[in-house]
């Protein structure tokens, strides 16, 4: 089953990919916020994030189709055949698969008996808001809430929060340099500076891709390093870091910039997934890995008492 879940997605999301080109995260500059589940509130990790957003349609808040029935106030049942529907005719076909583990149980054959639990892969197929016919009052409040934070906060409009989530990090950043790098054996950063840039919208996304980098570090995550410039686990490597900076740019408002870089390794990174399925779900788990690690060292915000 697990095999099969990642085939599934990973046959989806080259199919994007291939159809994106050297722009293939563009999806994610549709919004800002994290993408989650309506219902729960829990957000997408991961390779969740990925699905969501090169596929979820710009969308941020997504359910199962048995919960949009339910939000909606309509009969539980097969209701794709023939009964009521919630979602918009050209929603069909058009879901996201969102994966999860399902514990299971493990039992002695001779006896029965429980002895423990065992994670199975699984997916669900959720859908956006906007593929819904007619917004239930409290999402369409959720919605409007979540739009009136952006324009009115100054998180989404200016750039001083994205300078101190960097500056958390107390990652040593050489802002004068010719090129934008990481290098492990000084464990610093580089990068041209500000005068070089059209914008700081190309500017921060290239800074938060080589932040992910410095998370690889030993005293950090701990990631393999690659022998040489260019071989497969450099290109991985990139991979992570691409996946970690659209995942910051996501939660931090700001739009990814392709690099041109990446697009000579768009080939090896398509012909490895092609290869094998794990691939893309371990790039995205050790990017998530990446931006935890990073999330870690921000100033905890104390939550206000009800």
């Amino acid at each position: 089953m697990k095999s099969k879940v990642k085939d599934i997605v990973t046959e989806r999301l080259i199919e994007k990919i291939e159809a994106g080109g050297h722009d293939w995260l563009a999806p994610f500059q549709k919004g800002n916020g994290v993408y989650q589940n309506v219902v729960s509130r829990k957000p997408y990790r991961g390779i969740n994030i990925l699905m969501a957003g090169l596929l979820g349609g710009g969308d941020t808040y997504f359910a199962t189709f048995k919960q949009w029935q339910e939000l909606c106030g309509l009969t539980v049942g097969n209701a794709l055949n023939g009964g009521e529907n919630p979602l918009r005719e050209e929603a069909k076909g058009q879901g996201v698969p969102i994966v999860y583990f399902k514990m299971m149980d493990k039992t002695d054959p001779s006896t029965g008996d429980k002895t423990g639990t065992w994670p199975l892969m699984r997916y669900s197929t959720v859908f956006g808001s906007s593929q819904v016919k007619e917004l239930p009052d409290k999402v369409k409040k959720l919605l409007d809430s979540d739009e009136m934070e952006r324009q009115s906060t100054n998180k989404w409009v200016t750039k001083q929060h994205v300078e101190d989530y960097i500056e958390a990090t107390d990652a040593i950043i050489n802002r004068e340099g010719d090129k934008a790098c990481y290098y492990p054996a000084r464990d610093t950063i580089e990068m041209p500076r500000l005068s070089l840039w059209s914008n700081l919208e190309q500017y921060y996304p290239v800074l938060l891709h080589e932040l992910t980098h410095w998370t690889k570090h030993e005293d950090r995550c701990n990631r393999k390093q690659s022998k040489s410039w260019g071989d497969k686990d450099y290109a991985f490597e990139e991979l992570i870091a691409e996946l970690g900076a659209a995942f910051q740019c996501r939660t931090l408002g700001l739009h990814t910039e392709p690099r041109d870089d990446h697009a000579a390794y768009l080939a090896s990174w398509l012909k490895s997934m092609k290869g094998d399925s794990s691939y893309i779900f371990d790039a995205a788990k050790l990017a998530q890995q990446a931006v935890d690690h990073i999330e870690s060292l921000q100033p905890q915000v104390e939550e206000k008492a009800a």
